[in-house]
């Protein structure tokens, strides 16, 4: 081998052994060199229908990592019903667990009620009434 292809050789070699172009996310806890993994991430969705609103619209969140959703209401609205990602609700955030898998969290909002309590000569009457729509 010419002296010129061995210098180009050497070049090669050594380029070759300084690494990748891709850095770990989340590099191992031992010492030493290596042995991290990339850090996986899944999708946490959101669907509601009228009455509310949740944000943000989506999280990607690291697997074993929890997320969090903030909540609102429109006028006149309160939030019936809220599940998935195995989550738990909180005031109006809603938390999911340690994430393993791709989920969706649902929410149902409804016309908030009002306790109504009306006295007509001496009887009493009392029932739930759902606010009317503005519109």
């Amino acid at each position: 081998m010419t002296r010129n292809g061995l210098v180009l050789a050497t070049l090669l070699l050594a380029a070759g052994c300084s690494g990748g172009g891709m850095e770990e996310e989340n590099p191992g806890s031992g010492g030493g060199s290596g042995g991290g993994n990339p850090t996986v991430w899944h999708q946490a969705s959101v669907s509601h229908n009228d009455g509310g609103w949740i944000s943000p619209p989506s999280l990607s969140i690291a697997v074993g990592q929890q997320g969090t959703f903030t909540l609102s209401l429109d006028e006149g609205h309160q939030l019936s019903r809220i599940s998935g990602c195995g989550g738990s609700l909180n005031g109006l955030s809603y938390t999911t667990a340690a994430m393993t898998a791709d989920c969706v969290v649902t929410a149902q909002f409804g016309l908030q009620l009002y306790q109504l309590q009306v006295e007509v000569l001496g009887l009493r009457y009392s029932s739930l009434a759902a606010a009317q729509a503005k519109g």
